[in-house]
């Protein structure tokens, strides 16, 4: 075996030293220590990996990782829910003693680390997530941002990272402690992973939304307005998710319906996300791209999928007698969608800039079918017009032949149903969009937040009015459904509600107000439409050939033109 001999040297300027005998190394030692030596170096090929990985890792999430980990707000929260976490722990086994060596303990323990946990995954991380927006805009540190070559996507999936890693690090502190709640026994594991899960997506769908609001607040006083916006969801979201935890602990185990609940509630978090995400990007983004097409999108989506799922629950868990219902309750759920939607999107300026006018179809067929993709509030009402009322009406009658209900009077009273609300939809946005033409031209912030201001102030009034009329009318003796309360919302579809069947359906008063309520729908719609032909004809224009190749240079692509024209550039 060979071996290496390192003479062992004395002091500076003296030789070796006489009374330290020469170290000798043996070939194997001597690969240990180069082996510790490219691990302290970091040279070694897992080290030359993580290198080259690390280049793929988004720069947001590694600036704001590193700020992260140094604030004394992620510190002190740590440490903070570390002892709480223990003194609970010890807390409890010292009261369940000696109960604690034969009983099943497990489940008020699980209970109390849930709701431990529910404090830094729904307001901390949300909060923390909101502010870290807020400031890149307070700052004047998103201008720098937006010079780089990072998009408006990447600079929201990082800050998105930020929140799903430290959701990361709180779990990993809390789960030993779930851990010993399934020793102690009355917890099952599947009652411990829904419980994870609700909390995570909870909290990571609460930070998208956090961070998609805070890219629309411009300035101080918006930024405090969503602040408190934010603040109510979460204290909303922590109050069910805290009732749904300790109901699941408490029932013992997760049937197979619970397990569809929550994929049903996990498909429509994801696609929320997508949308909110999608938003916070275009609020960020260059003001002279498509921003509403990009939008469009997700909403259409989001729109199909609650209109398939919602029939299908229908067709498998209702009977004849109750499935209208339920179709009724799946309606309510895709006006709400496309109301506040549309309510946002009548805000939009109907000024389409060159740059915009690139990405818009350009084929008849595309034409035909996209057109209503396009930027401004016209093409934006009859995309919720048609989205709403073809996926409402093929919902109905999809149910009605799949499942013949035997009293036809039901199936009629749930397109009726249908009819009243895509009726009630052209009412309120078309009048929320004439109102924005008249009274918003000159406005250019806040132009979103004040259609849905508009469109709540106009329902809520309609409701006061139609109500104090016909009190008036009753002599203040009580409120009696008549043909002028059409403007009532709430009042009609609780009344045209498929399993509340009264009298009222037969009644010349109610007949009378739904052909009211049609009739001025009609009207508003017709004015919206002509209005709309202006955002119709507009053409596509083709990219320039220099905006072309500066794209390409961007991603690493030299075409053939673009040599020819450099060298050009260096003749002239």
């Amino acid at each position: 075996m060979s071996s290496l001999v390192h003479p062992a040297s004395g002091p500076e300027g003296q030789g070796p030293s006489g009374s330290v005998p020469p170290v000798i190394l043996t070939s194997d030692q001597t690969e240990h220590a180069a082996t510790i030596r490219q691990f302290v170096e970091g040279d070694t090929p897992w080290d030359r990996r993580l290198m080259k990985g690390s280049q793929w890792v988004n720069p947001i999430l590694v600036k704001e990782t590193r700020q992260a980990l140094k604030s004394k707000q992620f510190s002190f929260t740590l440490i903070l829910l570390t002892i709480v976490v223990l003194a609970w722990s010890i807390l409890a086994i010292v009261s369940m003693i000696p109960s604690i060596y034969y009983a099943s303990n497990g489940a008020p323990l699980l209970i109390g680390y849930a709701m431990i946990l529910i404090v830094p995954a729904l307001i901390i991380i949300p909060q923390a997530s909101f502010r870290s927006m807020a400031s890149e805009l307070e700052d004047g540190t998103f201008e720098t941002l937006s010079l780089s070559l990072l998009s408006p996507r990447h600079i929201i999936l990082g800050k998105l990272s930020v929140a799903a890693l430290q959701l990361m690090i709180y779990v990993s502190v809390i789960a030993p402690c779930i851990a010993l709640t399934y020793l102690l026994r009355g917890v099952t594991l599947d009652v411990i992973a829904m419980s994870l899960l609700i909390l995570i997506s909870c909290s990571l769908t609460l930070s998208t939304l956090a961070i998609s609001i805070a890219s629309f607040s411009k300035n101080r006083v918006q930024q405090v307005f969503f602040s408190i916006l934010v603040l109510g969801a979460q204290v909303i979201a922590s109050i069910a998710v805290g009732g749904t935890l300790s109901a699941t602990v408490a029932f013992g185990t997760v049937p197979w319906e619970g397990w569809i609940s929550f994929g049903v509630f996990l498909l429509a978090a994801i696609l929320y996300c997508w949308l909110f995400l999608r938003c916070g990007g275009c609020s960020i983004g260059v003001v002279s791209e498509n921003r509403s097409t990009p939008i469009r999108v997700p909403l259409l989506t989001i729109g199909l999928v609650i209109s398939m799922l919602g029939g299908l629950l229908a067709i498998r868990n209702g009977d004849r007698n109750t499935m209208s219902a339920m179709i009724a309750v799946v309606l309510n759920l895709m006006f709400v969608h496309w109301g506040v939607a549309g309510s946002i999107m009548m805000g939009e300026q109907g000024i389409i800039p060159a740059r915009a006018r690139r990405s818009l179809p350009n084929s008849l067929l595309a034409r035909l079918f996209l057109t209503w993709l396009n930027p401004g509030a016209g093409p934006g009402y009859l995309f919720i017009l048609l989205s709403f009322a073809g996926s409402a009406i093929t919902l109905v009658l999809s149910c009605q032949l799949l499942i013949p209900i035997t009293n036809t009077d039901v199936g009629l009273h749930t397109l009726a149903y249908a009819i009243t609300l895509v009726g009630y939809l052209a009412l309120y946005l078309g009048i929320v969009r004439l109102i924005c033409l008249a009274t918003l031209r000159r406005l250019q912030t806040g132009r979103l937040v004040t259609a849905l201001t508009i469109c709540l102030v106009l329902v809520i009034a309609a409701v006061v009015l139609t109500c104090s009329i016909n009190l008036a009318a009753n002599n203040y003796q009580r409120l009696t459904y008549d043909w002028y309360c059409f403007p009532n919302l709430f009042w009609t579809l609780a009344e045209l509600f498929p399993d509340n069947i009264s009298q009222t359906w037969n009644s010349a008063e109610f007949l009378s107000s739904i052909i009211a309520l049609l009739f001025c729908a009609s009207v508003v719609a017709f004015i919206n439409i002509v209005l709309t032909a202006k955002d119709v004809v507009i053409l596509r224009i083709e990219t320039p050939k220099r905006v072309e190749m500066e794209r390409q240079r961007l991603r690493g692509i030299r075409t053939q033109d673009d040599e020819e024209l450099d060298e050009g550039d260096v003749l002239n």
